[in-house]
């Protein structure tokens, strides 16, 4: 054991020069840091994004090189809500300066909770902060600037609200949970693994994400696996253009999917997709609000599929059910809404037989389907191009095709029986 004794008179006022910087350090990092973090946050931070903010409690420990905001609110100028959390908390790992890069062991955000608001086709209520104009940060791998490593990142009881005002449609993410681990662009971590995990509802639908990926690595690659349940797509119709003619009344998707994607060592994407598909409580209609179709299930089994180059294989399909409305017109045509007025056209025809000599050597996808079943089917019918209209109906209709396949050699097997 050292005793004060032992030591020179210049190792004394070494130890007590640095007893002393470390006691001013810890003061001013309890004591004052507090204070002049949440002066930036009220006054600079708020200046710069033209918002109101205030700050509950502000906590700093030197010692484990930690930070505690708590209560952040954020208001629009004229007052309406922006972005308020419970808690927003980050751990800086001191071999940032070592490793020259920005190296935080831990970030936590607690019940965020942000309003967004669409204005305009690519404006939102946020689209004011930064300007557009700030310089374009240099890429650590260009060999300027620090890195980033984050090695544990938490947001739990998210919540997200977003007033679409050119389509007239609101949003609401609630429950949202995220997790990442091992987030870093350092050179030496790009084949490293970021794992993430994140849950949500979404306008009600339960989704799930869960996966690893290497964002920063030469060839990129993710695999992932997502669920998703009671998705009400009507909801989502606003953003999607359909035939004039045709409405969605009610449709349900719900699926368990896994996805893998990867950047090949030429540059070009490959993306593998498989797994359950069902698309439920089916209503369309057309423009006059008479039915077209309704089913109650639809049920895709998707077996590992290039989706890109066009390459799909599905083990089953499944649909439960269906009801289907058809009419001929006056005309003699076959009536479908999604094509407004007729299913076939003679003139359309003779223009497709003209153009099908250009079309050698395009893209045709390859589908293959090893068993698909209809069952419980009905077909309402209604001719009305006779003086006197004709109406019939098919019911019982059950179909198994195996083994079919579109534009592969594949031999298919047909089995129908129906009641009419």
């Amino acid at each position: 054991m050292i005793r004060a004794t032992d030591l020179t008179p210049r190792q004394k006022k070494t130890a007590i020069t640095l007893a002393a910087v470390f006691l001013i350090y810890t003061l001013l990092g309890f004591i004052g840091a507090p204070f002049i973090v949440r002066s930036l946050l009220e006054k600079q931070v708020a200046a710069a994004i033209n918002r109101q903010v205030t700050v509950g409690p502000v906590r700093i420990n030197p010692i484990t090189l930690s930070a505690t905001v708590r209560d952040l609110n954020i208001r629009e100028t004229g007052g309406a809500p922006f972005l308020k959390l419970d808690e927003a908390y980050l751990n800086l790992q001191a071999s940032s300066l070592f490793k020259w890069a920005l190296v935080l062991k831990s970030v936590r955000v607690v019940n965020p909770d942000i309003a967004l608001v669409r204005t305009a086709e690519t404006t939102f209520n946020f689209s004011d902060i930064g300007g557009g104009n700030a310089p374009e940060a240099e890429s650590a791998a260009d060999g300027g600037g620090f890195a980033l490593a984050v090695y544990d990142t938490r947001v739990t009881g998210g919540r997200i609200a977003m007033d679409d005002r050119v389509v007239s449609v609101t949003h609401h993410i609630a429950d949202l949970n995220l997790n990442v681990s091992n987030l870093s662009s350092r050179p030496a971590d790009v084949d490293v693994y970021t794992l993430f995990n994140l849950s949500a509802r979404i306008d009600g639908a339960a989704l799930s994400l869960d996966g690893k990926a290497r964002p920063f690595a030469p060839q990129r690659e993710t695999k992932a696996q997502i669920g998703l349940k009671s998705l009400q797509v009507p909801h989502y119709l606003p953003y999607v253009t359909l035939p004039a003619n045709l409405v969605v009344r009610a449709l349900q998707v719900e699926t368990e999917t896994e996805i893998n994607f990867r950047m090949r060592e030429d540059n070009q994407p490959d993306l593998l997709v498989a797994g359950l598909f069902s698309l439920q409580d089916v209503q369309l209609a057309d423009g006059n609000g008479d039915p077209f179709v309704n089913h109650k299930n639809l049920k895709f089994d998707l077996l590992p599929s290039r989706l890109l180059t066009g390459q799909i294989r599905l083990a089953q399909v499944d649909l439960s059910g269906p009801e289907i409305f058809l009419k001929r017109l006056p005309t003699g045509d076959l009536y479908l809404p999604f094509l407004a007025v007729r299913a076939y056209d003679k003139g359309q025809e003779t223009a497709a037989g003209d153009k099908a000599g250009d079309k050698a050597g395009q893209f045709e996808p390859v589908v293959t389907i090893d068993r698909f079943k209809v069952e419980a089917g009905v077909v309402h019918f209604i001719d009305r191009s006779n003086s006197a209209p004709f109406s019939t109906a098919i019911t019982d209709l059950n179909l198994e095709v195996d083994n079919f396949g579109l534009n592969s050699d594949r031999t298919a097997v047909y089995r129908l029986d129906m009641k009419t």
